[in-house]
């Protein structure tokens, strides 16, 4: 499950909320990773020979609307080399 919680919405800061959260996954045996959306995440791409959904993504991530850092670019077609690079 993935939830987005607004730090506004919360009477206490993250370090705070991690802390208080963490207790109530170990009480129930879960796992969890919380993380600040502030702080962009990384990414891999990985790609097929066609470059509509490669392209879509580069749009995405190249106008911000993909907020992460692509630390990684897969495939096994080399027709994508150079949209990669």
């Amino acid at each position: 499950m993935r939830n987005e919680i607004r730090a506004s919405s919360l009477s206490v800061n993250l370090d705070e909320f991690r802390h208080t959260f963490n207790v109530v996954a170990e009480t129930y045996s879960m796992k969890c990773c919380i993380r600040d959306t502030d702080t962009p995440g990384k990414g891999a791409l990985l790609a097929s020979h066609v470059s509509h959904c490669l392209a879509d993504l580069l749009h995405r991530w190249q106008s911000n609307e993909l907020d992460c850092d692509i630390t990684c670019f897969i495939s096994n077609h080399e027709n994508r080399r150079l949209m990669a690079e």
